[in-house]
């Protein structure tokens, strides 16, 4: 019976160099530096084909190959996949998919993030993003749609679902917020907005064929949300009372509540605090997941590609 070709990890030439040579190795390895763009639903449907039929796709891609080699090799790379490049998202329901899908150790190495304020799923994917105690650079993209469904729609972006928890990003004084707006989104809007706009107008888009109708909102309006939440994401206490649009104070909000309870039901503009919630229309998952916190995004595959049934 022949001799087996298998050495074991420590014998690997790769792991006996210096972790610098190592981490400029895996960053010559990356097929892709700097912006990633995740298509969300596409990866769905492969992943779902792929599970349906093996042999109907080919293999995976080789953009994290080495991650597969062995434990520490996987676990450095990721960390350098994870940290040098800057994740660009179309809204908020595709943030929260896929920082639901790498998992929590993952979630901590993301430094640089780019969304659209946009979608569903806001607060899960805010939640989800506030685990990462790394982050240094997040970009944000607001729209008409950033502030639908709110009582203010073009006028207070404090209202918007999901400001809560992004609110909430605490104990991180290297983070930098960047907040612009346009009426069209494409990957790297606004990593790169400063140097294709050439600093003429740094909030609001003059370009023509990005450009469909007048601002949404005014610029003070971005600056203030820019230079508040930052300050607030810096902050270690509680929330800053820097609201550019409404400030209720403390007497105000007291006498709010106490009319609403002497309104009858009936005549309410909005449900009682008490009453059970609308069930969502969209975005419902299909299975229920045992001992998760959060719920398993849709079209999710029930188990990952290659992974052996138990």
């Amino acid at each position: 019976m022949p001799h087996s070709t298998y050495q074991p990890q420590d014998q690997c030439r790769l792991l006996s160099l210096p972790a610098e040579l190592r981490n400029s190795i895996y960053v010559l390895a990356f097929p892709t530096y700097g912006i990633v763009t995740l298509k969300i639903m596409q990866l769905f449907a492969a992943a779902q084909e792929r599970e349906n039929n093996p042999e109907s796709l080919k293999p995976l891609d080789n953009a994290l190959v080495l991650a597969r080699t062995c434990k520490q090799i996987c676990h450095e790379v990721l960390k350098l996949y994870f940290s040098l490049n800057t994740f660009s998202f179309g809204n908020t329901y595709e943030l929260y998919v896929y920082l639901y899908m790498i998992g929590e150790q993952r979630r901590k190495y993301i430094t640089n993030v780019e969304v659209q304020f946009q979608g569903s799923r806001a607060r899960e994917a805010f939640e989800l993003l506030a685990e990462s105690n790394s982050l240094q650079k997040l970009y944000i993209g607001v729209c008409a749609d950033t502030t639908k469904f709110t009582r203010n729609p073009q006028k207070n972006l404090w209202a918007s679902r999901g400001i809560t928890p992004l609110r909430a990003l605490r104990g991180q004084p290297n983070l930098k917020v960047v907040a612009r707006q346009s009426h069209y989104w494409w990957p790297g809007l606004c990593v790169n907005w400063d140097a294709e706009m050439k600093n003429e107008h740094p909030r609001t888009s003059s370009v023509p064929r990005y450009q469909t109708g007048p601002p949404i909102f005014e610029e003070t309006h971005v600056e203030d949300f820019e230079r508040t939440l930052e300050k607030e994401i810096r902050s270690n206490g509680a929330k800053i009372r820097e609201d550019p649009v409404e400030e209720v104070s403390e007497k105000q909000l007291q006498e709010i509540t106490e009319a609403r309870k002497s309104t009858p039901p009936s005549r309410r503009s909005g449900r009682l605090s008490t009453t059970k919630p609308r069930r969502p229309t969209r975005y419902i998952p299909t299975r229920k997941v045992a001992a998760a916190t959060h719920r398993r995004p849709r079209g999710l595959p029930s188990r990952a590609s290659g992974q052996k049934r138990k």
